[in-house]
């Protein structure tokens, strides 16, 4: 079975993953290929990649918001029971023990995606 994977969509038609595996894919490229591929495996294992060095859930947050493992980067996502799909909301680099701003504004594009208000 395969895994509905989307990169999140804000209102002005942006979606921030995108852009950010472009610059990540620009000064790293070997690394970008890691992120990718942990995106593919998201696409094919799903949940079944709960727990795994490739994606654990976010602790403290909703049961449904996850993060993508790819050392030192890290995507946030979310996955939408109601429609059965993973959301890719943001990319970051980790620079310290807890990225708590990026975790903060990745929940900011979960509120905007469940209001409607991103796709």
């Amino acid at each position: 079975m395969l895994w509905t994977v989307e990169y999140y969509k804000d209102k002005r038609g942006e979606q921030p993953v995108v852009k950010w595996l472009d610059e990540v894919r620009k000064s790293d490229p070997h690394r970008a290929l890691g992120i990718y591929e942990r995106i593919g495996k998201l696409s094919e294992y799903g949940l079944e990649l709960l727990n795994t060095n490739i994606m654990s859930r976010l602790k403290g947050a909703d049961r449904h918001f996850y993060e993508l493992t790819p050392r030192p980067y890290r995507v946030v996502v979310y996955y939408d029971k109601r429609r059965t799909k993973f959301i890719l909301l943001h990319g970051f680099r980790k620079k310290r023990q807890r990225q708590d701003k990026d975790i903060d504004h990745a929940r900011l594009l979960l509120k905007d995606y469940l209001r409607g208000e991103g796709q």
